[in-house]
């Protein structure tokens, strides 16, 4: 009965999008995916942020039933925590994500999801511009056509193919320590599982890319209307109407817009 591992699997993507969303609400968090460069304690605190939301799925799996929990997202959390932050927050969030699984008696997770987060890190080097790692997608043929059409920036191309073939040893590394997801009272996944096993890390690292991504689009065009708005107003000497007609929207839609970027 391999559809017994279906079901889990497709929840653990559900999750994933129901974690990034929330993430993705929250104006501290948008701020922190909005700086490329951060400052040790930037990276610390954005490393707390993830641990604690993905240590809460790793302990819900450890402390529920023995059978594999769809909340445990402990290896793509450490992934996607190296991705964003680099080498620091991949580390330290791995190391924080492993806790209630080292206290339950499984000592190699720490090791595993210490090891993901700097191999996070270590594709988020590898890029040739940071703006690279939102671009991925996990669809293999895409890529592939990415690296054909593109071929005159090998390096930009050929980076979501090693970023794709990261996070498949990611969830190499996983199954070699033994830690692959199991399913109480069904037999080991066969080869066919196991391939959906490692899709379905595939899709779950890229899920919240694609989502925080859209979040990082959505801040910068807020920063680009306000300062749209700051500079018809300094051109109308602070006049309304005028900086409406400037900026060819009614005067009700300049007031909204004004008290939602507190400038009223």
């Amino acid at each position: 009965m391999q559809e017994g591992y279906l079901v889990p699997l497709l929840l653990k993507l559900g999750v994933m999008a129901s974690i990034a969303s929330v993430l993705a609400r929250s104006n501290t968090f948008k701020s922190m995916l909005m700086r490329e460069n951060r400052t040790m304690n930037q990276r610390v605190v954005l490393a707390l942020w993830l641990s604690i939301v993905f240590g809460v799925g790793v302990s819900i799996r450890v402390l529920g039933r023995p059978d594999y929990q769809p909340a445990d997202l402990g290896l793509e959390g450490s992934l996607l925590a190296g991705i964003i932050g680099g080498y620091v927050t991949g580390l330290l969030s791995g190391i924080v994500i492993s806790l209630p699984a080292m206290f339950h008696g499984e000592h190699p997770m720490m090791p595993l999801l210490a090891g993901v987060g700097v191999l996070g890190g270590l594709l988020r080097d590898f890029a040739p511009a940071t703006e690279e790692v939102w671009r991925f997608s996990p669809f293999l043929d895409l890529n592939i056509y990415r690296f054909f059409k593109e071929s005159k920036d090998y390096r930009r191309t050929a980076f979501h193919l090693v970023f794709l073939a990261g996070i498949l040893v990611a969830e190499g590394f996983r199954h070699m320590f033994g830690l692959a997801p199991r399913v109480a009272g069904l037999p080991e996944p066969n080869a066919l599982t196991t391939v959906i096993m490692y899709l379905a890390t595939l899709f779950a690292v890229a899920i919240p890319l694609k989502i925080w991504n859209s979040t990082r689009y959505e801040k910068k065009f807020e920063e680009q209307e306000r300062l749209l708005i700051v500079r018809a107003l300094e051109a109308s000497g602070g006049n309304q109407s005028q900086a409406a007609r400037i900026l060819r929207i009614g005067r009700d839609a300049l007031r909204y817009k004004l008290k939602k970027h507190n400038l009223a």
